[in-house]
């Protein structure tokens, strides 16, 4: 679980009146792939622009096949915001990752963070290169149990960046598969309050359960 959770904690990286709902599409190999938007989220919108842009510049290969910001927002910050990968490698069933989590949490709970340090430095040269002055974390993401669904993740993510001050993120994660993937959904909020994030994970579990694959 550790490498597993590891490679999902390493994609780590203004409100106006609601609007109708969105739902994403997008297609990953053969299959193709809807996200409902969570009630007030929206799947577009000039906040998400900004985002996709900041990473695909910083990690192009670690951008987000959905994200869902509130609806309007025409800034991320305060952070609100989910997203949706999925792992382009296929032939990974529900059963086989729920076994491969049972298998690999033990160990993985005994970890500081499954942020390795070499995702870590190499997260920072991203940052530090897309934004032109340097950018450090620490960050302590942890399992935090799983269910019949998800394998879920949670922790802080602190982010220095030189002459611009810092920023504290709560990050939380559902791992599963679905369609015949591996699938990571992640919230990030602001703030250090872990216990309120770990609270929230049932709304996490119903998104990544409204995820539907066809071929």
């Amino acid at each position: 679980m550790r490498n597993l959770i590891g490679a999902a904690a390493a994609v780590l990286l203004a409100w106006a009146a609601p609007a109708p709902a969105q739902t994403a599409e997008f297609g990953v190999g053969g299959t193709r792939y809807a996200v409902p938007a969570p009630e007030g989220y929206c799947s577009t919108g000039p906040a998400i622009d900004t985002y996709m842009r900041t990473q695909r510049g910083a990690a192009p290969d670690k951008v987000p096949d959905a994200v869902f910001a509130r609806c309007g927002a025409v800034s991320l910050q305060p952070f609100d915001f989910f997203a949706v990968m999925v792992v382009r490698d296929g032939g990974m069933t529900l059963p086989e990752m729920q076994k491969q989590l049972r298998d690999t949490l033990p160990q993985a709970m005994h970890a500081r963070s499954l942020l390795t340090d070499s995702a870590r430095k190499e997260q920072e040269r991203d940052l530090s290169d897309a934004f032109a002055r340097n950018v450090t974390i620490d960050a302590g993401i942890q399992p935090v149990g799983m269910d019949e669904f998800c394998g879920y993740l949670a922790g802080i993510i602190h982010y220095q960046v030189e002459g611009a001050g810092s920023v504290d993120i709560m990050l939380t994660g559902c791992i599963t598969a679905v369609g015949g993937h591996a699938v990571y959904v992640f919230h990030y909020s602001s703030g250090t309050d872990k216990a309120s994030g770990v609270a929230a994970l049932p709304g996490l579990k119903r998104l990544a359960q409204s995820i539907q694959a066809r071929e």
